[in-house]
């Protein structure tokens, strides 16, 4: 949604000639009856004053609701060193350990106990204040994907789940691994989606790091060799994979990204194509294998897609690709996000 996106933090940085204003103000909004079973007013000032943001009370929230930070990191979608690294932000600004660990879990200090309630009451009135821009507001998700069958297919089930609701702008962009990163980096989508091979997974890592964004694995998927089911090596065991030289080898038109899902074919050390045919479109593509002798090179296609177009997926040895996504740190994902990451999983 475009409100209450990790972009918009909530930061109380307070010129201080006005601050003594600002407390008395904000106290007496409060009722003061209320206020002393949930904290001391000592406690709200010191929130008043540290420079934090919303995200940071509602990890804080969520790993005493979950009991721990690794249930927290699964439940939003963070990993747990970004957790933990803004919990230890956190205690910095408030000038006080609110967690303690132990081998029964997560145990709260007194005066994490005092900012816990606080920060229940900042994050309730964030969600009411979500809930009344909503209203009237249009459900969006936009993802940048590279090119893999299963991620369309999710994509079509999420539209199908939020077909009913009254407004809807979702969009989906293929694009490769450079244009994913540079578009979820300059929050062009809210979600990138990656597949990288087994062989670049380091280089991309390093790549994200500049960034300062992360790479959340999914499931790995074995890289296949695709031939139609009448291919004349189709029945061979073990499978000779120097012999598919002979063949056509039929690949995406843009396919040079040396990190792209797919493994460059010197990695393999098996296959040297003679002859090339380039397209740049999925069906076209599983057509040529389809309806000729020809072959391509990419990780499992989506059932639906095997079962249209007769297409039998040899694994190739030692090769194997990673689905994640990519999002800036300490960002939190979108309903949509999730739902869409959900669907992926099961896919």
């Amino acid at each position: 949604m475009k409100f209450g996106s990790s972009a918009y933090k909530m930061r109380t940085n307070i010129c201080p000639q006005h601050r003594k204003t600002v407390y008395t103000n904000s106290i007496q909004g409060i009722n003061a009856n209320s206020i002393n079973d949930l904290l001391k007013i000592s406690t709200f000032i010191r929130l008043q004053e540290a420079n934090m943001n919303i995200d940071q009370l509602r990890y804080f929230v969520e790993i005493i609701k979950h009991g721990s930070i690794s249930k927290a990191s699964q439940a939003i979608y963070v990993s747990q060193p970004s957790i933990s690294n803004s919990i230890k932000k956190l205690e910095e600004e408030v000038g006080a350990t609110l967690i303690r660990r132990n081998n029964k879990g997560i145990l709260l200090t007194k005066e994490g106990e005092d900012i816990y309630q606080y920060a229940k009451i900042v994050l309730e009135q964030v969600d009411k204040i979500k809930k009344i821009s909503e209203i009237n507001d249009t459900y969006s998700f936009r993802v940048v994907a590279m090119n893999y069958s299963p991620v369309m297919e999710a994509f079509v089930k999420l539209c199908s789940e939020y077909e009913s609701k009254a407004k809807l702008n979702f969009n989906i962009r293929n694009d490769d691994l450079m244009g994913a990163i540079e578009s979820a980096y300059n929050l062009e989508c809210d979600l990138g989606i990656l597949l990288i091979n087994n062989h670049s997974i380091e280089l991309c890592e390093s790549i994200l790091k500049t960034y300062n964004m992360e790479f959340v694995k999914l499931y790995d998927v074995p890289v296949n060799i695709n031939i139609s089911s009448t291919h004349p090596l189709v029945n061979e065991n073990p499978f000779p994979f120097e012999l598919l030289n002979d063949y056509m080898y039929v690949r995406y038109a843009d396919e040079k990204d040396s990190i792209s899902y797919m493994p460059e074919l010197s990695t393999l050390n098996i296959l040297k194509p003679n002859k090339i045919i380039s397209v740049t479109d999925r069906e076209l593509k599983c057509n040529v294998v389809s309806q000729t002798n020809a072959f391509s090179i990419g990780c499992t296609l989506h059932p639906r897609f095997l079962k249209n177009f007769n297409i039998i997926a040899i694994p190739i040895p030692g090769s194997y690709s990673t689905l994640g996504y990519i999002k800036l740190k300490n960002s939190i994902l979108s309903d949509e996000a999730k739902s869409f990451i959900k669907i992926l999983k099961k896919n």
